[in-house]
């Protein structure tokens, strides 16, 4: 075997080796958003769940194929022309992805510096789509979650005030910040105070998405933990998103939460009246209902206390998809050099855009060793070994180098020959 031969092997089966790195990938992240319950289920409906499995599955069959031929000479065409395949694909969609990645990128610091006020469109249209879909992400995450709004001074109150022993933690959150509580969708198990009311700092949660640790959080609690602002700017957030058309329990409920707004922060104003997203108006929520253990049974101390926790702190103040929305696009902080929660995101993309672009090229790498082994080499990779039905050169030995080759041509006497006939 040539060294030509062996490093085109080597490619060929690290890639095929990638190929099932990333099937094992998808199909796990197919599986998850089938059975486990976190706050992305509303976002994604369950045909795309079972298509990501379904395309794991078929990428991890191909690469096995691909393998068996880098593997088997006899029948390397017909099994690398499916991986040849997937390859190119892989490779395509890599580079697509790493195209998008900087225009993506590039597209939201514009965003962020207008304050999502006008739709950046990018290259394409890549960048309005994407702007559609995070639009359709809040709305119906937003939607499916049915939100309450509450300070965390009136949570902490609340269950300081009624939560029993053993489901106190939801009095001890952190002050001086606002806390979005999902009443409906996924995420909110086992529906104690703990699970429902508990508010985590941005700190905590960036640690679980560092350590990779539990995701059943509902899609309250990342945006309580990202986005949501002191009190005194919600409530200038909210009052900016009623307008004139707050009605009085509206104004009210801002106030419980903070009676002194925040100066105007122009940023959240931009946002909310961008012409992009039609703005609504803003509701109260519909409270929280207990669901926990044995609820509605008034005999039971914990269902009870739980039921006065939630009595305690009613409906909350007004929100929307596009308000939650530009709070976690904008300056929610209103410091000019505060960067926004979307765009604090967007900064995890520099590994996305350099892994992208490292992945096309190995998989073009890849794809020429299998363009190498495919149409550039003999079934036997020069190895000589002996295939059936293949006769064996004059000039070759079982090995490749037992007989010697003739100094003349075939139908030439030897020297013997002529020395002989001379006499």
């Amino acid at each position: 075997m040539g060294c030509a031969t062996f490093s085109a092997k080597t490619f060929a089966l690290l890639g095929e080796l990638c190929l099932l790195g990333i099937a094992l990938c998808v199909i796990v992240i197919g599986a998850s958003l089938v059975t486990y319950d976190h706050f992305l289920v509303p976002v994604f409906p369950e045909s795309v769940s079972w298509l990501l499995v379904g395309a794991g599955l078929a990428i991890a069959t191909i690469a096995l194929i691909g393998c068996c031929g880098t593997c088997n000479p006899r029948r390397r065409k017909c099994s690398l022309t499916l991986a040849i395949l997937i390859t190119v694909a892989v490779m395509a969609i890599c580079a697509a992805a790493a195209f998008y990645a900087f225009d993506f990128e590039n597209a939201m610091r514009e965003a962020d510096a207008n304050h999502f006020s006008t739709m950046v469109g990018g290259v394409g249209g890549l960048q309005e789509n994407t702007f559609l879909a995070l639009k359709a992400a809040f709305t119906t995450a937003v939607a499916e979650c049915a939100p309450s709004v509450f300070s965390t001074a009136q949570v902490n109150m609340a269950c300081r005030r009624n939560a029993p022993r053993d489901d106190a933690l939801c009095a001890f959150n952190p002050n001086e910040t606002v806390g979005l509580f999902c009443s409906q969708g996924p995420g909110r198990e086992p529906y104690t105070l703990d699970a429902t009311l508990t508010v985590r700092t941005a700190a905590h949660a960036y640690q679980q998405l560092d350590l990779m640790a539990d995701y059943s959080h509902s899609v309250g609690w990342w945006i309580s933990a990202f986005c949501m602002p002191p009190p005194d700017a919600y409530a200038h957030f909210a009052l900016a998103a009623l307008g004139t058309n707050g009605s009085a329990a509206d104004l009210a409920s801002v106030a419980a939460i903070s009676a002194t707004p925040s100066s105007a922060i122009p940023s959240f104003g931009e946002c909310y009246n961008s012409d992009w997203w039609p703005s609504t108006q803003p509701a109260r929520g519909e409270g929280l209902v207990d669901e926990g253990p044995n609820a509605g049974d008034a005999g039971d101390s914990a269902a009870a206390a739980r039921a006065r926790v939630y009595a305690e702190l009613g409906r909350g103040a007004p929100i929307d998809a596009k308000m939650a929305f530009c709070i976690c696009a904008t300056d929610a902080h209103g410091v000019s050099d505060w960067p926004s929660p979307l765009l604090s995101l967007v900064e995890w993309m520099w590994p996305v855009k350099w892994a992208s672009v490292l992945l096309a090229v190995f998989f073009l790498l890849v794809l020429v060793a299998q363009l190498y082994l495919c149409c550039c080499t003999r079934p036997d990779d020069r190895d000589g070994s002996p295939q059936p039905g293949r006769r064996m050169p004059d000039d070759e030995g079982p090995r490749g180098g037992g007989r010697k080759k003739r100094r003349f041509g075939r139908g030439r006497r030897q020297p013997a020959e002529v020395a002989l006939s001379a006499v």
